[in-house]
């Protein structure tokens, strides 16, 4: 029996060998089906094929004689009780690694920077907000290695974004902005930065996925989505170009997942069409203007939930809470209501929701279309300008009515201990310093009625929370046996 297995496996191992060999032989006649040889003999490629491989190093010559002079090396030092860029540049969002590490001493961290515009002797350079954060200094050295230091013009930590400038009489190059919304995966890019300090390298990939979310990770923004690309990026890439064929910046290198600490074909940078207006703004205006809703996005969290509104399997953004005399409250936006679309963009989910708002102009009408209470609804009004944020985090005494409620399922009840019989719909989450918080709710109130109205699902509790008729809601709920009554005045 033995023998008889030994000869199997030998004659296993020659067919495989024997697969790999013809498998070698036909691959080999198909890569040189125009071969030719030599004086000497030797096999090579037909002069066709040389011609088409010079055509394409032509290529790649031509934009990287174009783009490496406008990506500089930005160095930053006494990053002091911040975030070293380096750290934040190398997060593994499946282990959640990318949360700040404190520091209290001196050190010094590397980036790039593209230069995008010019203006009265100014040279404007974008980069990523995490390169520059909490610098003292920071020296810009070009390709040609002559230094600069920069002056911080304005950031967005929303989008990891910020612009420094440099002023200098030289006649500098600036970079060609493309159209990211124009790329297609599989199309072939190319990024340029500064990798472990070695100035103007140059790696090339394709595009390997669009619209890339990464908020698997709480140290990344939600505002921005992300190119892919397996073109190589490490340390010193971050706020480099990621650029295409045609030499047009349609990137901003800014992160990578790698386990090992080096590029592992898995990066990922901001489309540049997500910046154009920071630099606009920037620029032009001296400042970022951003539009402003006013409301609070809640993703949905149960099947049951979005069931009973209507919205099961929809994509949009669930309002939770609006926050009052902002446009939202005067455009007549409702807590409950499901955003499909925004002047015809259709909304994903809550990320993309913000992503797209954070996008539009202040001051221009737009068409917001909902789902309320079952049925469709289209609203027209403008947003106004954001808010600084911290003027925002102070806005929740004003957030109507600032907690999240869910209906009676399973889960919820065996979480709440609520018996099988008992109707209405359970407070999930509150607020704090909203109406809701002051005046006295708690996670697990049951709220059995609004004014005159009973409370058996989300229909009903939306319906009668949003009674334009009712300047105060005396609301009804049951909490550890007992029955309260809480006051909440629009």
């Amino acid at each position: 029996m033995k023998s008889t297995v030994h000869h199997i496996k030998v004659r296993t191992a020659l067919g495989v060998i024997a697969v790999l060999f013809f498998s070698l032989f036909f691959s080999a006649c198909f890569l040189f089906r125009g071969v030719t040889t030599n004086g000497e003999g030797r096999i090579g490629p037909s002069p066709e094929d040389v011609r088409t491989l010079e055509r394409a190093q032509d290529a790649f010559r031509r934009v990287a004689g174009e783009v490496v002079p406008v990506v500089v090396s930005i160095n930053v030092n006494d990053i002091s009780g911040g975030e070293n860029p380096w750290d934040f540049f190398f997060q593994d969002p499946e282990k959640d690694q990318g949360k700040p590490k404190e520091r209290d001493y001196e050190r010094y961290g590397m980036g790039s920077g593209i230069i995008v515009d010019k203006k009265d002797g100014f040279y404007y350079i974008l980069t990523n907000y995490h390169v520059i954060r909490g610098g003292k200094q920071i020296q810009v050295v070009l390709s040609d290695e002559r230094e600069y230091v920069a002056a911080v013009v304005g950031i967005d930590e929303r989008i990891d974004m910020a612009v420094v400038s440099i002023k200098t009489d030289a006649d500098l190059p600036v970079a060609h902005l493309g159209d990211s919304d124009t790329l297609k995966v599989g199309d072939w890019v190319i990024a340029v930065g500064n990798p472990y300090g070695w100035q103007s390298s140059v790696t090339s990939g394709i595009v390997s996925y669009l619209g890339r979310r990464l908020d698997r990770n709480a140290n990344l923004s939600n505002v921005s989505d992300f190119i892919q690309t397996d073109a190589g990026i490490n340390p010193g890439n971050s706020g480099g170009a990621l650029v295409n064929v045609h030499g047009e910046v349609i990137g901003v290198n800014t992160w990578i997942t790698s386990p090992t600490g080096g590029s592992i074909g898995i990066g990922f940078a901001i489309p540049i069409n997500n910046a154009k207006k920071l630099v606009h703004d920037l620029v032009i205006a001296g400042k970022v203007q951003y539009g402003w809703l006013g409301v609070s996005i809640y993703q949905m969290i149960t099947s049951d939930a979005e069931k009973e509104l209507g919205i099961y399997k929809r994509k949009g953004a669930f309002v939770n809470y609006v926050i009052k005399d902002t446009p939202a409250w005067r455009g007549g936006i409702l807590p409950g209501d499901f955003i499909t679309s925004v002047n015809g963009t259709r909304i994903a989910d809550a990320n993309h929701f913000v992503q797209v708002v954070s996008e539009l102009n202040p001051g221009v009408p737009l068409t917001f279309n909902v789902i309320r209470l079952g049925k469709e609804k289209t609203l027209s009004f403008a947003l106004g300008y954001r808010p600084a944020e911290s003027a925002i985090s102070s806005m929740s005494d004003i957030s109507w009515p600032g907690f999240v409620s869910l209906p009676l399922s399973g889960p919820v009840r065996e979480k709440y201990k609520i018996p099988t019989g008992e109707k209405g719909v359970v407070v999930f989450y509150v607020e704090q310093g909203t109406p809701a918080f002051t005046a006295g709710f708690h996670a697990g109130d049951i709220v059995k009625r609004i004014n005159v109205y009973e409370i058996h699902n989300l229909m009903d509790f939306y319906g009668a929370l949003n009674d334009a008729t009712a300047d105060t809601l005396e609301i009804s709920v049951k909490r550890g046996g007992g029955d309260e009554t809480i006051v909440l005045d629009r």
